[in-house]
């Protein structure tokens, strides 16, 4: 046997022998790919949020860009997609993204979005190199 179906039954992965349709164990340790593919994460920033939100929903959403960027629950290089789902306004600030975390990074916004990169003040990332 050199390959394994993995299959979901009832939330719970189980391994099965393509060759006898034998249940097989599987540890978590055997699954290792290298690179995690899963759902995009996406991150909501309204100009009524508050950066102490989680960011996870449009009625908790983040104020702004960075914090939805650096807050974003996303594996380090787990190979993760980010979109950044931006609410109507404009957005003042310059943002910094780390590569290292986020395989893609999408900035989506509404005709009524303003994205204007022009306040230096605006902290840069402040999660550390790595992680």
């Amino acid at each position: 046997m050199t390959d394994i179906k993995l299959i979901n039954e009832n939330g719970v992965i189980k391994g099965i022998d393509p060759d006898t349709g034998e249940e097989v164990p599987v540890s978590f340790e055997e699954l290792s790919t290298g690179v995690a593919f899963t759902d995009p994460v996406t991150m909501y920033v309204r100009s009524g949020g508050d950066d102490s939100n989680d960011g996870l929903s449009a009625s908790d959403a983040k104020a702004t860009i960075q914090a939805g960027v650096d807050d974003a629950p996303l594996v380090p290089n787990g190979g993760q997609a980010l979109k950044v789902d931006i609410g109507d306004g404009t957005f003042s600030e310059s943002v910094t993204l780390d590569r290292s975390v986020a395989s893609q990074v999408w900035l989506q916004g509404s005709d009524s979005t303003t994205l204007d990169g022009s306040d230096p003040t605006t902290p840069k990332s402040k999660r550390p190199p790595g992680a």
